[in-house]
């Protein structure tokens, strides 16, 4: 497929064999001065139940054209043609004995196009996006079926169309992050589910992935080296068995002197409290109760 050339004051014109459509508006040449260098490339994508013969204004190439399921598709790229903020000049004229229709998804938009006098298969009207940027699709139809379809892409005029969207989006994440851990700081008895709804997925994955990131980390170091102290308990055993002794074994027998019996001329017992040490992971306990804690053998 090859491009036309447009008349100076021409920005698209799209010919098929039922239906011309031309757009006009702007200033031939440069794009304005506020287009950074990222956003100096663009794209006209054009879908058509019929052959057609487009022509775009500035340095236009075909960078794919197609036929499928009886649809022949092009896509062009371009300068930058369109901006917010900014009047374009639409004309559409069917092949008489059509009934040609303008379609869009802004309401605004779809009304300003309006059939020409009384003629069904001609229309006319000013088009412009307002601050509505990204890509557009110009809808006609043909005897109420689709026809046509034209997406363009339009531009802002005062911000890096790519590079500063993306950074706006790092500043609002950023912001979320704040948000919600600024909500935990508070305390735990403030902060709750909400019944709200309408979130959007983004904040509430870009929280949990927060959340989950320094979960995992903490576990990790848990796992690795986990708080543990060494734990001293108390079991009455029979002498025999008693292995170590502590004050609070002495203690013990002052209060217990039916196990104390005399030999010659020693003292002996015939069962006591040992000493068993021992390394423990459940802390909590510990640090309730205390380490002092007497084991329930008594």
């Amino acid at each position: 497929m090859e491009l036309g050339r447009t008349e100076n004051s021409e920005i698209i014109f799209i010919h098929t064999d039922d239906l011309e459509v031309t757009i006009k508006g702007g200033a031939s040449g440069d794009p304005p001065p506020f287009v950074m260098h990222d956003q100096m490339e663009s794209s006209v994508a054009v879908t058509c139940n019929a052959g057609f013969t487009p022509s775009v204004r500035g340095r236009a190439k075909v960078a794919s054209d197609a036929v499928f399921a009886g649809k022949c598709t092009a896509i062009i790229s371009c300068d930058p043609l369109f901006f917010e903020q900014t009047s374009y000049t639409l004309i559409a004229q069917a092949n008489e004995g059509h009934k040609l229709e303008f379609d869009h998804e802004n309401a605004n938009l779809r009304k300003s196009i309006t059939r020409f006098g009384r003629k069904d298969h001609v229309l006319s009207g000013i088009l412009n996006f307002r601050n509505e940027i990204g890509m557009s699709d110009l809808i006609f139809k043909l005897d109420g079926q689709e026809y046509l379809r034209i997406t363009i892409e339009v531009f802002p005029s005062k911000i890096s169309y790519k590079k500063d969207y993306q950074e706006i989006i790092a500043d609002v994440t950023a912001e979320v992050y704040n948000l919600a851990f600024d909500a935990f700081r508070r305390t735990y008895d403030s902060y709750s589910l909400s019944g709200k709804t309408g979130n959007s997925p983004i904040e509430y994955f870009t929280i949990i992935r927060k959340i989950y990131k320094d979960f995992t980390i903490a576990a990790d170091m848990i796992i690795a080296r986990p708080h543990h102290v060494l734990q001293s308990d108390h079991v009455m055993l029979p002498q025999h068995k008693v292995r170590r002794a502590d004050n609070e074994t002495l203690r013990w027998i002052e209060k217990h002197p039916e196990h104390v019996v005399r030999r010659e001329n020693a003292f002996a017992v015939d069962r006591a409290l040992a000493v068993r040490k021992h390394v423990t992971f459940y802390t909590l306990l510990i640090r309730c109760t205390g380490t002092g804690m007497l084991s329930s053998m008594i």
